[in-house]
């Protein structure tokens, strides 16, 4: 069963990490906060050390890592443009 400062401290993170699906389970008497990235780290950016799921085992030490995870995104330089492909009528 969740506590209700457990469910305060989802909303928190839930809210300060809007790119992550967050929960908490303690259904094995361990606590567990989980995160998964909404989307999928392309090779770049897990080359950089972004991560898909992170587990931990408070809601601080999740924010923390969480945190981590935004600095190094926020650090990545822009992927290189795509070049122009050319059009071609044809008559």
């Amino acid at each position: 069963m969740i506590t209700p400062e457990h469910k305060e401290q989802l909303a928190e993170l839930r809210q300060a990490h809007p790119g992550w699906n967050i929960s908490h389970d303690n259904g094995t008497g361990v606590h567990v906060w989980s995160a998964f990235r909404r989307k999928i780290p392309h090779r770049r950016e897990r080359e950089a050390g972004i991560d898909f799921l992170i587990k931990a085992p408070s809601a601080q030490r999740l924010d923390e890592e969480l945190t981590r995870q935004a600095q190094i995104l926020a650090a990545l330089p822009d992927p290189p443009a795509r070049p122009a492909v050319p059009r071609t009528w044809r008559s």
